[in-house]
């Protein structure tokens, strides 16, 4: 269940065979001056970002330092002019991390591995290798960073109009998958846009 305000969010949700429930918050600012190591500046910035917003969320923020478990951290991407330099390569999500709003941190980092290494064991100059490996697997890092972009952007809208056209794109989603059409098809063809060598 996920409840909008304009730059913020609020959602419940569980998984499947879990009786616990997962609680998101999520708001648009600039970058946060707080220590990410102190979670009561954490739960302060939440209580104060949520405050007065409807749904259950005062209800959610006031149980939120008795959460079994509580994770706070910006949605945020790594975008690199270049992943490696001379010997030294970067991989994962210190080289391209593409928020976890994409849902493929873990997928780019071991695809990406297996290329570097099959780039590193075909050239004898790792320099080379890694040219290679960035030219190749650079369009795909960048489509799936486009992708989850635009999720943030689906999932937190910025503006109340922005909320009302999320809900009508999600009530023609269906129709429009029936076609291939939608974000499905983006997914589709972002997750089959890498063949791996054998």
């Amino acid at each position: 269940m996920l409840y909008n305000e304009p730059g913020r969010a609020a959602a419940m949700f569980t998984v499947r065979g879990n009786q616990r429930a997962k609680v998101v918050l999520l708001f648009r600012s600039p970058p946060l001056d707080i220590d990410f190591g102190d979670p009561a500046a954490q739960y302060d910035v939440l209580r104060r970002r949520f405050a007065g917003m409807g749904w259950h969320t005062g209800r959610l923020i006031e149980m939120m330092p008795d959460a079994y478990d509580f994770y706070f951290d910006e949605m945020s991407q790594v975008r690199l002019p270049r992943w490696s330099t001379g010997r030294v390569a970067l991989l994962g999500d210190a080289a391209f991390g593409p928020s976890p709003m994409s849902g493929q941190g873990t997928s780019l980092a071991l695809i990406g591995g297996f290329l570097l290494a099959h780039h590193l064991g075909a050239q004898s100059d790792p320099a080379v290798a890694f040219d290679l490996w960035e030219n190749e697997f650079r369009p795909n890092i960048e489509l799936k960073q486009a992708l989850a972009a635009d999720g943030m952007s689906t999932l937190l809208p910025a503006s109340q109009l922005g909320i009302l056209t999320r809900n009508q794109m999600m009530r023609v989603l269906p129709l429009l998958a029936r076609f291939g059409r939608g974000f499905g098809g983006r997914l589709e063809r972002a997750s089959r846009a890498v063949t791996l060598p054998r």
